[in-house]
């Protein structure tokens, strides 16, 4: 169980029951989290072609309550060594009340005042959802030849009620005239399911042969109404309302050769060579059940390495893989969010997958109690999908997703564990790159091109026996977006544990962002406008947890943070 108190109260607890007779093992999970959250948010957007509508400065407040309730199942039998029989059942309830309340300003060419208005959204939503698992293990009187089946299925159900009145200010703030109502409604079911089959077997006593196949099922259905009051009465808006339908099928097939050898030198080399084949059909349409689009595809993918040992523990390593990274559902979903009117967002039924093609290069070295691993890596991605901002006529700023011609990414990173001293031991990564966006398919000479990194260090201490004290700190330098730049985004935490009862019992306290500075936002640029936003959470919180094991040890080396700052 744990609680913290940032700016709001926050409160989380969880149990976990097992059990295990004879070739039976049950276990029993639950857990929750009641949290608050304020955000803050300024932004100011210039539209250089329109004279009476130039400035636009917007200042948000958010207020939000989170309840999350999680239970999980696992039921596994094993009538012998070779065999094992799993099943997970994962049940959520997410609740969510939003109030952001949108101050805004406009003002002309000559910095005259045109307008401003205060507009409230009062968000509502409840989700569900319930996933499937069950897997099936077999081994070997070899060892290396294994066989593992996986069926599994999650089904979502959100519901989201959004009260928006608007009321229109004058210079000085006072209200003026009546307050103007808007609703939405949004409603969605979505599912994805899997079924997958792996499939080892020993080719030579040096090399084997994997096979496979991979079905992923998708589906989302999004009824979405937008309504205006007049005359006391709601009325749908038909232009903003509509009904989205996907489906989407995945047919993959792999093959996977992994082998060993020697060098004439006397050095081992390890070897893994691939491919995998992929069918994709999927269709979106309307409610009215017009077809939006229809596509069918076989793609390719292969990938191989080639790692050279020159000891047990130092090797090289080269390796090509070809990738795909196909949109969320949320970001196929094209409903446009128009709590803050001026600058509405939505998603795009007509993204494409991104493809990537990469080669890396590296060395690994290991010593005593202390690791390192630098690698240089090349990747070249087309249809990359990235959110881009359209500026209309009207002064609004549509954002959508959209694929981007190429984006091209090089660069360095390094991962390292050493042990300086007995109490002190220390996880750190760190990676420099460039990249590169062409979006000249989206418009002429819309590109952008900077350099980036992040940087990680977990620092632990080991005060005593049962005292731990951890201390992360955590870098990511300013990074290009198609129109613009993300800022730096920096913090640390620091969490202290303390075993008790012969390390059946822990009392944990963590502070979050210390020096509160984690924030995020983004400037963003095109023909016709200047744009910059930046957020801040109320990501400074302290929590107080207490753990309890009854029967074991308790398996954490360190306190966990529960909270997200985002």
């Amino acid at each position: 169980m744990g609680t913290g108190v940032g700016a709001k109260g926050r409160l989380n607890s969880a149990i976990l029951l097992g059990h295990q007779e004879g070739k039976w093992n049950i276990g029993l999970t639950y857990d929750n989290r009641f949290a608050g959250r304020t955000r803050h948010a300024d932004a100011e957007r210039i539209n250089y072609n329109l004279t009476n509508n130039y400035q636009q400065t917007q200042v948000r407040d958010d207020d939000r309550y989170e309840e999350t309730h999680n239970g999980k199942l696992n039921l596994d039998f094993t009538p012998d060594k070779r065999h094992s029989i799993g099943l997970e059942v994962n049940g959520n309830i997410d609740n969510q009340h939003n109030i952001e309340t949108l101050l805004t300003k406009i003002k002309s060419n000559t910095q005259q005042f045109v307008g401003a208005n205060q507009r409230v959204s009062d968000e509502r939503e409840t989700g569900k959802s319930l996933e499937f698992a069950l897997n099936y293990n077999q081994t070997f009187a070899n060892p290396k030849k294994k066989l593992a089946i996986l069926l599994s299925s999650g089904q979502n159900r959100d519901r989201q009620n959004t009260d928006i009145p608007t009321t229109q200010l004058d210079n000085a703030g006072n209200p003026t005239g009546s307050i103007y109502k808007q609703r939405t409604r949004n409603f969605e079911d979505a599912g994805v399911s899997n079924a997958r089959i792996d499939y080892t077997v020993p080719v030579t006593a040096h090399a084997t042969l994997a096979m496979g196949y991979k079905g992923t099922f998708r589906n989302i259905d999004a009824d979405f109404v937008s309504e205006y009051q007049q005359g006391g009465n709601y009325f749908v808006n038909t232009a903003a309302s509509n009904r989205f339908i996907f489906q989407e099928n995945i047919q993959a097939g792999y093959l996977q050769y992994k082998g060993s050898a020697e060098a004439a030198s006397g050095k081992n080399i390890k070897y893994d060579l691939g491919l995998r084949a992929e069918q994709t059909n999927n269709s979106g349409k309307e409610g009215s059940g017009k077809n939006l689009f229809t596509n069918s595809y076989l793609q390719f993918f292969p990938s191989a390495t080639l790692s050279y040992y020159l000891s047990s523990n130092d090797f090289i390593k080269l390796g090509y893989y070809r990738r795909i990274n196909r949109p969320g559902l949320g970001q196929l979903n094209p409903f446009i969010d128009i709590t803050d009117s001026l600058n509405p967002h939505g998603g795009n039924p007509y993204l494409q997958p991104e493809l990537v093609n990469a080669i890396e290069t590296g060395i690994t070295k290991e010593w005593n109690k202390n690791s390192i691993t630098v690698n240089l890596f090349y990747r070249h991605a087309i249809n990359s999908i990235r959110t881009l901002i359209t500026l209309n006529n009207n002064g609004v700023a549509l954002v959508l997703p959209q694929n981007i011609g190429s984006n091209n990414t090089y660069g360095l990173e390094a991962i390292a564990s050493f042990e300086p001293l007995q109490l002190w031991s220390l996880n750190a990564s760190v990676s420099v790159f460039r990249q590169q966006m062409n979006a000249d398919n989206i418009a002429k000479d819309l590109s952008n091109d900077a350099w980036s990194g992040y940087a990680k260090c977990i620092n632990n201490f080991s005060l005593s026996k049962n005292s731990k004290l951890q201390i992360a700190i955590n870098y990511t330098a300013p990074s290009v977006t198609p129109q613009g730049t993300r800022i730096a985004v920096y913090n640390t935490d620091w969490g202290f544990q303390q075993k008790i009862s012969k390390g059946r019992g822990a009392i944990g306290l963590v502070l979050t962002d210390v020096f509160n500075t984690q924030q995020s936002g983004i400037t963003a640029s095109g023909k016709d406008f200047n744009y910059y936003r930046n957020f801040k959470v109320d990501s400074r919180a302290v929590m107080v947890s207490f753990v309890w094991s009854f029967r074991t040890k308790l398996k954490e080396e360190l306190l966990e943070n529960k909270y997200s700052n985002d």
